[in-house]
Parts: C-alpha cells; sequence; structure tokens
C-alpha cells in the first residue's frame, strides 16, 4: 500500500468512524496513539479517564479545570486532565497551564508507546509553576507582559532532573492508577 493509499485510508476511517474494540485502557491508549492526532485524543483519552475515576466534567466557562470529584462529605475536588506521550524527543509536554483558573490539581497522564502504560502525576499548578521551566503557549515574554491570562507550557525530558522533580513532587505514592484512586479515598476523609 502506498503512502497516498495510507493516507486515503486512514481519512476514510476518521470520516465513518473508528470502531473502538479495545478491551483495556493500554489498548485504547494504544488504539487512540495509531489513529487519531493530538488534538483529538486528549479529549478522547481524557473522557475515558473521568469515566474511570469517577470525575465529573465541567464546562470551559467556569474556569475551573476539566472536572471534578465530589468526595462523600461533600467537598469537590477540582481537576485539569492533562496528557501527553513520550515524544521522538524522549519528552513528554504539558500545554496550556493556566494558573488564573481556580482547580485543586492537575491530573497528569504520561504514556510511552513502547508499553501504553499509563503514569499518573497529582500536582498542584503552583508545584508546576514554581518548579519547571514554563515557556508561553503563544507569543513571546515581551508580547505577554501585560497579559494577565497567558498560558504556558513546560517539556519534561524522560530521566532528567525535571523527571525526577515530577515524582518527587508527586502527590501520589505510586503511579498507577491505583494510586490515584488511594487518592480520592483520603480526601473522602478529609474534613
Amino acid at each position: 500500500m502506498t503512502y497516498i493509499e495510507k493516507a486515503a485510508d486512514k481519512f476514510t476511517r476518521l470520516k465513518e468512524g473508528i470502531v473502538d474494540d479495545t478491551k483495556s485502557f493500554e489498548e485504547y491508549l494504544g488504539f487512540c496513539y495509531i489513529n487519531f492526532r493530538p488534538n483529538e485524543y486528549g479529549k478522547l483519552i481524557q473522557k475515558r479517564i473521568e469515566d474511570y475515576f469517577g470525575f465529573v466534567k465541567i464546562g470551559e466557562k467556569n474556569e475551573k479545570g476539566d472536572c471534578h470529584f465530589r468526595t462523600t462529605n461533600d467537598n469537590k475536588l477540582w481537576f485539569e486532565v492533562k496528557v501527553s506521550y513520550l515524544g521522538k524527543n524522549d519528552t513528554y509536554s504539558v500545554r496550556y497551564i493556566r494558573p488564573w483558573q481556580d482547580f485543586d490539581y492537575y491530573l497528569l497522564c504520561f504514556v510511552n508507546p513502547l508499553n501504553c502504560k499509563p503514569n499518573y502525576f497529582v500536582l498542584t499548578c503552583h508545584d508546576i509553576i514554581k518548579n519547571f521551566k514554563c515557556h508561553y503557549m503563544n507569543g513571546t515574554k515581551e508580547s505577554n507582559k501585560s497579559n494577565s491570562k497567558s498560558a504556558y507550557g513546560i517539556t519534561i525530558k524522560l530521566g532528567s532532573d525535571s523527571y525526577k522533580k515530577l515524582f518527587d513532587l508527586n502527590r501520589l505514592s505510586g503511579n498507577d492508577g491505583l494510586h490515584v484512586f488511594e487518592f480520592l479515598a483520603k480526601q473522602n476523609i478529609i474534613k
């Protein structure tokens, strides 16, 4: 099959709707990596994560992140969910960090395409801004000087000091889904 035929096949599949026949979350992560562009798979994976952990999706106009988790004592924890696959330069990217929004935590899901195992991190916006080199998503430092709502991005190289710092700052006791559930369960008993 030529590249033109492959492109036509992909376009047709996207247009007609790709059938999700995955049986595990890891398979779903591989499915999304192969079949969708980053601007498409981010929202799809985010929805899966929200459903899996029992988060409630909220509208963008609230500027309180993507979703919330309601604890048993009726408190709400507000989350912004970010998904990143390891790139060809061995880096993960977190885009559109919005420090003006009023939410509690970022839930980062980093995925290495070699095994499609999700690695989760829970951090505050302050943790990210204070500990990682942030760059503006749009424009220069000078052009954003008077802008109070400039979004940032960070890149974290696999195995770097920044990558190690991410583990140190993680509010979870580990990096898999079980650790996210443990973190949420602890929030249920905090008054």
